[in-house]
């Protein structure tokens, strides 16, 4: 938490970053990432797997049964078939390089260009959208890169492809343009109740607002 309330009080004034903060934790619902056990966290990573795979399929995954998310839901499973089994043969889980991204927007391992973009993004839409569409994005990118490592000789040189801050590499110097066409492009049919929708969004600001403002 300490990342994002950091990267508010670079733009914003301290009141300012307090009440933005506050409507990230409970209007966009991001204080489920850290309570025990990551709820949110361990959510929005079957949730990527599965819209990664109705992307390609056409298939309804959401109805599936819950499965944990490090045994078999794999983000690059049926979008990136190769990607996939290439990830497997090295052991790679999509943990390593997507719970920062759920958890502080990646200001932690990405670019700060980038990860402010994402925070830029999951402020205006008052959700976590703006991740999934990134993730699957950037996998996108880098598949040819990563497909080139040999994962039985070289499995400890595709994992450090894997970090954050590597993969942020393909982005190059314009990661606006990468916003703007890559990011912008990707369609999301996320299971319904993961996120809320800005209305819930703005019922609970509402209520942060008429309760904490007036009180003594």
């Amino acid at each position: 938490m300490n990342y994002v309330v950091g990267a508010l009080l670079m733009y914003q004034t301290e009141e300012v970053a307090f009440w933005t903060f506050t409507q990230l934790m409970w209007g966009v619902g991001l204080r489920r990432c850290f309570l025990q056990g990551l709820p949110l966290v361990m959510s929005c990573l079957d949730a990527l797997g599965a819209e990664i795979q109705r992307q390609v399929t056409g298939r309804d995954t959401h109805s599936a049964s819950h499965t944990p998310h490090l045994l078999t839901v794999h983000p690059a499973s049926s979008q990136l078939p190769r990607l996939h089994k290439h990830f497997e043969a090295a052991g790679v889980m999509p943990s390593a390089f997507a719970i920062s991204w759920f958890m502080c927007f990646g200001l932690d391992k990405l670019p700060f260009a980038v990860a402010v973009k994402l925070l830029d993004l999951v402020c205006a839409e008052r959700s976590l959208r703006p991740i999934f569409r990134f993730s699957i994005a950037i996998l996108r990118l880098n598949e040819s890169q990563l497909l080139a490592i040999d994962a039985i000789d070289e499995p400890a040189d595709l994992h450090a492809a894997c970090a954050s801050d590597r993969l942020a590499d393909a982005i190059g110097s314009d990661p606006n343009g990468f916003f703007a066409t890559r990011v912008a492009s990707v369609r999301l049919q996320l299971p319904e109740g993961l996120l809320p929708d800005a209305e819930q969004a703005d019922e609970r600001s509402a209520i942060l607002h008429g309760t904490w403002v007036t009180d003594p």
